[in-house]
């Protein structure tokens, strides 16, 4: 989709919701208002507008660049605030579907994005895990097909930063932040004109790629949920042995009654075959062996 097209028609009805010009109204909030629910509503905003690739989207994406509206963005990385910053972040990540966009936000913003992450000592703010995600999402679009903002990343520090997430002490972050963070590494290894620098900095390709894909990490996952969930809850043996004798006795009539209709069942079909020919399969036996094929007749 190509640039905000001019004059766009006047929007009429519920053509307001996502009609660029919306996008004022909402840079407006962010630049003057300091309530971090508005903000995070304004935000959340426009970040639901830029999303995907239907052409009002891309329509305002271009909007809120002609409006300025990625400096507002950007600045507003540094509120004290984790929703308000994911909101943000959220919203820097869509604006970079646009080419334009990406070249600014890789060029003006990086740097905002990296201070969001953890330190490389490990050190993180209170609920930081909240916009961290969020920011390793806007960095994996911004440094996308662009090595110029992947060079910037990496000499913004982020590698560094990344590499403790994606590498840290077990539980230190949640699942969801360490692959946001591991798919940023696998991002930055694929430009080969960078891996001499990773290098120099003392990096090499087991840091940037995961030794495990993704489907064997969700199946770690399951399995460490499966084993950390309460056991099964079993009668105890004074519970069992109360009604020992007569559960044993009504199993037994049971398995002796179903024994002698088995049997009656099989003298019965082996009385139908004719000399020569095999004895028809039980419903047992079927059920192991291959499936069945019906045709119906009409």
């Amino acid at each position: 989709m190509g640039p905000l097209p001019e004059p766009l028609d006047t929007p009429q009805g519920v053509e307001r919701l996502w009609h660029p010009s919306v996008a004022k109204p909402y840079l407006a909030l962010l630049a003057e208002c300091s309530n971090p629910d508005t903000l995070e509503g304004a935000a959340g905003a426009l970040q639901n507008l830029a999303a995907g690739s239907w052409k009002w989207a891309s329509y305002v994406r271009a909007a809120v660049r002609k409006e300025k509206g990625l400096p507002i963005l950007v600045e507003l990385l540094r509120v004290d605030n984790e929703r308000v910053v994911c909101a943000v972040a959220t919203a820097l990540r869509n604006m970079a579907l646009d080419t334009r966009n990406k070249e600014l936000i890789g060029k003006y913003a990086l740097r905002d994005l990296v201070q969001r992450l953890p330190a490389s000592d490990g050190s993180s703010r209170t609920g930081a895990e909240v916009s961290t995600a969020a920011v390793c999402c806007a960095l994996n679009e911004v440094v996308g097909r662009n090595l110029d903002n992947a060079k910037a990343l990496r000499d913004a520090g982020g590698v560094d930063r990344l590499i403790t997430i994606a590498r840290g002490k077990a539980g230190r972050h949640p699942p969801k932040v360490v692959r946001a963070a591991a798919q940023v590494l696998s991002t930055m290894w694929q430009y080969r004109d960078l891996r001499s620098l990773y290098k120099k900095d003392g990096w090499n390709q087991a840091d940037f790629v995961s030794p495990i894909s993704w489907s064997d990490w969700d199946r770690q996952k399951s399995c460490e949920t499966l084993s950390s969930s309460p056991a099964i809850r079993r009668p105890s043996p004074i519970s069992q042995s109360v009604g020992s004798v007569a559960s044993s006795r009504e199993l037994l009539g049971a398995e002796e009654r179903r024994m002698v209709e088995g049997g009656k069942r099989r003298s019965t079909s082996a009385s139908r075959c004719l000399p020569g020919q095999p004895e028809p399969p039980t419903r047992d036996s079927a059920r192991g062996g291959e499936p069945s094929h019906f045709v119906l007749s009409v």
